[in-house]
């Protein structure tokens, strides 16, 4: 019984302190994940390190609790940090400065996104944990990169955060839903 305890312990706390597998649903972060030519859904490593000091970077893909649903999870790239003005692709200021706590994300397939575009910035707190690499199928097995559209995005020459795009930096049944636009 003792056994039986201790390992629960440790598998929560890897799940909530290291990170997890996920699968992911949706074409939203096509063509990063779930290309259109797979006939497998992508699972991806959830990292958890880091997330509780929202140590985040333009370009890295998050998992988030939808705005719209908290019972729904998001997959995202962030495109802006606080401080930052983002051009816009669809929503109703065509510039955006974010606010203090808050962030720019949206889909890598612009077009079957519902994203920043649709409800804004949104706060760090909502931001969840980092997909890291993708791990499962075997033929897509890669760590993902940090590429954002630096030309979008105009960074204040003070900032705290570090603009990067180089692809170098970095439950068991969890899915993440890459949501499509309605």
């Amino acid at each position: 019984m003792n056994k039986v305890l201790v390992g629960g312990a440790v598998v929560g706390v890897i799940y909530s302190a290291v990170g997890f597998p996920s699968k992911i649903r949706g074409r939203s972060m096509t063509p990063t994940l779930n290309p259109d030519d797979s006939k497998y859904s992508d699972y991806i490593w959830m990292s958890k390190l880091g997330s509780q000091q929202f140590k985040y970077q333009r370009g890295n893909v998050v998992c988030l609790v939808s705005p719209k649903d908290p019972k729904e999870r998001l997959i995202k790239r962030i495109i802006a940090l606080e401080g930052d003005t983002v051009k816009t692709l669809a929503y109703k200021n065509r510039q955006v400065t974010i606010p203090e706590g808050h962030c720019w994300v949206e889909g890598d397939s612009k077009y079957r996104s519902c994203d920043s575009n649709i409800f804004g910035a949104i706060s760090m707190g909502l931001i969840q944990g980092r997909a890291t690499h993708i791990i499962w199928p075997p033929s897509r097995i890669q760590r993902l990169d940090n590429r954002y559209p630096e030309e979008r995005v105009q960074i204040p020459p003070d900032s705290k955060h570090i603009p990067t795009s180089n692809p170098s930096l970095g439950t068991s049944k969890h899915s993440i839903l890459a949501n499509e636009k309605e």
